[in-house]
């Protein structure tokens, strides 16, 4: 993470992995210490990780309200709520996502845009909303056997739909030849106008 001159702060998660909370939450304990006027959070090309580092990100700006529904195979319905205090909750936030974004990734757009706590600015994501489970035979073969899939809040599938973003900013070839990044772009002039 980093904080630019004018005031907004980037944060880039490649992947939520084990050390994905710890390094999260220094990047919010120093913009909670500056001058920030606002947040880009990347999300693009995250295919997702850990679902309890998801969950514990979007905590920071949701609170302890649900980050995501669990629906099993049965029909029956679990919410997952985060635990602790909306840290970033109040600060401008865009997040930036792609057809790289999954899972996780799409989690944690998904309830900050059920919220309405950030603007989710880019392309259409992946769409991986399944749990899977891997059942180990005598044999030992294995298969993964989809047990239940995700929804947003307010109940929006995750898996094949993904996010839709609030604003789609497409990154082309010609972007990415020219060195420039339209989307981040686009989410530092929301944030500074």
């Amino acid at each position: 993470w980093n904080i630019r001159e004018d005031g907004v702060a980037l944060i880039d998660i490649h992947f939520f992995n084990e050390d994905t909370a710890r390094k999260f939450n220094d990047a919010v304990v120093d913009i909670t210490r500056s001058e920030v006027n606002g947040i880009v959070l990347d999300l693009r090309n995250n295919p997702g990780g850990f679902l309890e580092h998801a969950v514990t990100v979007a905590g920071d700006w949701i609170g302890a309200n649900t980050v995501v529904v669990e629906r099993m195979e049965d029909g029956v319905v679990r919410p997952l709520k985060a635990q602790g205090v909306p840290r970033l909750d109040g600060i401008p936030t865009i997040v930036l996502v792609n057809g790289g974004s999954a899972s996780a990734s799409e989690i944690v757009a998904g309830a900050l845009q059920d919220y309405e706590l950030a603007t989710v600015l880019g392309t259409q994501t992946f769409g991986k909303g399944s749990v899977q489970e891997y059942r180990e035979f005598r044999d030992g073969s294995g298969l993964k056997v989809t047990v239940a899939e995700w929804l947003t809040p307010q109940g929006r599938t995750i898996q094949d739909d993904g996010i839709t973003p609030d604003e789609i900013v497409e990154f082309t070839e010609e972007d990415l030849e020219a060195e420039v990044d339209i989307q981040m772009d686009r989410a530092i002039e929301l944030l500074t106008q």
